[in-house]
């Protein structure tokens, strides 16, 4: 088995991307949290990451980013709710530092076994 080509390092790898993604999709959404008639982003990962584990395959799993066309409450059609993304904010950074934590773990096992030492 090549290292590289290890499928937790490359789900994780995936996970970090998903959560950048996220990251980037909420700011834009705060961003734009004035601007009349916009519909917040929203990043889709977990559900295709699921439905493609299930299938045995973890090739084509990509975070994709999708529009929430969801109706407002506003009057100006605007659907982001800013505490909702300050929530949104707050679970992405907790996930992103412990799927950190999960590859830091796995390499440190992987460095293990290469070097046989403990």
């Amino acid at each position: 088995m090549r290292i590289l080509n290890d499928p937790t390092i490359t789900l994780l790898h995936k996970g970090l991307d998903a959560q950048a993604l996220r990251q980037k999709a909420a700011a834009k959404n705060v961003a734009n949290i004035d601007t009349p008639g916009y519909k917040k982003e929203r990043v889709v990962f977990e559900q295709v990451l699921d439905r493609t584990l299930n299938g045995g395959a973890t090739v084509g799993v990509e975070p994709r980013v999708v529009r929430d066309n969801r109706p407002s409450l506003r009057p100006d059609g605007n659907n982001v709710d800013l505490e909702e993304e300050m929530i949104e904010l707050s679970a992405n950074s907790l996930m992103y530092n412990t799927t950190t934590q999960c590859l830091k773990k796995h390499i440190a096992v992987l460095r293990e076994v290469i070097t046989g030492r403990r």
